[in-house]
C-alpha cells in the first residue's frame, strides 16, 4: 500500500463508493485496458493494468481501504493522477456499452450526464455508468452525477465554490496543466486564501484570457459572473431570454469581450431569482409582470362584481 498513490482516481471513484461500485468500475476498466483490446502499446497497457489491479486490491479489502483512508487523512489530495495528460481513454469498447445503449432508450438524459462527467474524468464517467447500471439508479441519475462531480472536485480543490467552479472550468476547457498547478497551490496555501488572487495568478501564468464554461471578472475586476450560456443550460432557460434579461437589468450581469455573464456572489451563487420570467424571445421586465398581474386582478374583481349584480 502506498498512501501517496491516488487509488480512487485510478479507478475513477470517490471515497463514498461502496463495494458494488468499486468492483463494477474495476471490471469495466480491466476489460478496456486488456493489452489485446486497449489500442495502447503493450507497455502502457500493462502498466495501466498493474495500476488498476493495485488500486482494486486496496479498495476492495475493507481493512486495507480503512488504513489507506486513514493515511491519506481528510486533506486536499494531489491531482496529478486524477488529471494526468498521459492517461487517454482506451479505444476498446467498454463492457458497459451494450447495457448503456439499452438504458438510453428509456433514459436518454443519461448520456448528457455521462458526457458532463467525462469532461472532468473519463474514468469518473465510466464509474458513473457502472454505478447506474449495477444499482439500477436510473431515476436518481442526475442527483448522483452532481454528487459525484462535487465529491471528485472537492477532493482536489476543497470546498470553496468559487475555487471549485474555476477548477472545473480549467479542466473542462482542457487546461489540465493549469488545474494541476492550481491544485498544488491550494495544497500549499489552502483554500481559505483569497480565491481572486489565486485565480488571477493562474490565469496570467498560463495566458488564459477567458473560460467559456465558467465565469469571468468584469472590466473593473470587482464583479464576477458565470457565462450566460452555462446559466441558461443549467436552469433550462432560453439563452436569448437570459441575455435580454441581462440587457434590461432584470438579471444582474455584464458583458465582457462580447460574452454575457450572470453576476455571482462570493459563494458562487447567481445574484438573481429563479422567479424572473424568461421567454423564448426575451425577458419580461418585473414592471411589465406587475402591470399584467394588476390587470388580471382588476379583471377578476370585475367578473366577481358582475356576477353579484346578476
Amino acid at each position: 500500500m502506498d498512501a501517496n498513490k491516488d487509488y480512487y482516481a485510478t479507478l475513477g471513484l470517490t471515497p463514498s463508493a461502496d463495494a458494488v461500485v468499486v468492483r463494477a468500475a474495476y471490471k469495466a476498466l480491466a476489460q478496456r485496458y486488456h493489452p489485446d483490446k486497449s489500442g495502447l502499446d503493450p507497455g502502457t497497457a500493462g502498466m495501466r493494468m498493474a495500476d488498476i489491479n493495485e488500486a482494486y486490491s486496496i479498495l476492495s479489502d475493507p481493512a486495507k481501504r480503512a488504513e489507506y483512508d486513514r493515511l491519506r487523512e481528510k486533506k486536499t489530495q494531489n491531482a496529478d493522477t486524477a488529471f494526468a495528460d498521459d492517461d487517454p481513454e482506451p479505444s476498446a469498447a467498454s463492457p458497459l456499452d451494450t447495457d448503456w445503449t439499452i438504458a438510453l432508450q428509456f433514459y436518454p438524459e443519461l448520456e448528457g450526464l455521462r458526457a458532463r462527467l467525462a469532461k472532468i474524468s473519463w474514468k469518473l464517467a465510466d464509474a458513473f455508468r457502472a454505478r447506474i447500471l449495477n444499482k439500477k439508479e436510473f431515476a436518481e441519475a442526475q442527483t448522483i452525477a452532481e454528487v459525484l462531480e462535487n465529491e471528485f472536485l472537492s477532493l482536489y480543490f476543497g470546498s470553496n465554490p468559487i475555487i471549485v467552479n474555476f477548477a472545473k472550468a480549467l479542466i473542462s476547457d482542457g487546461h489540465r496543466d493549469a488545474a494541476r498547478d492550481f491544485n498544488r497551490a491550494i495544497r500549499v496555501i489552502g483554500s481559505a486564501a483569497d480565491p481572486r488572487k489565486m485565480i488571477r495568478v493562474i490565469l496570467e501564468k498560463y495566458g488564459i484570457t477567458g473560460l467559456k464554461d465558467s465565469w469571468h471578472y468584469d472590466s473593473t475586476g470587482t464583479r464576477q459572473g458565470i457565462n450566460a450560456e452555462r446559466y441558461a443550460r443549467e436552469h433550462d432557460y432560453p439563452l436569448e431570454g437570459v441575455i435580454d434579461c441581462i440587457r434590461k437589468g432584470d438579471i444582474p450581469g455584464f458583458m465582457y469581450e462580447g460574452a454575457f455573464y450572470v453576476e455571482i456572489d462570493e459563494n458562487g451563487e447567481p445574484l438573481t431569482s429563479n422567479s424572473i420570467p424568461i421567454a423564448n424571445d426575451g425577458c419580461l421586465s418585473m414592471a411589465t409582470v406587475a402591470l399584467v398581474g394588476a390587470a388580471l386582478f382588476l379583471i377578476v374583481i370585475a367578473i366577481i362584481i358582475g356576477a353579484n349584480h346578476t
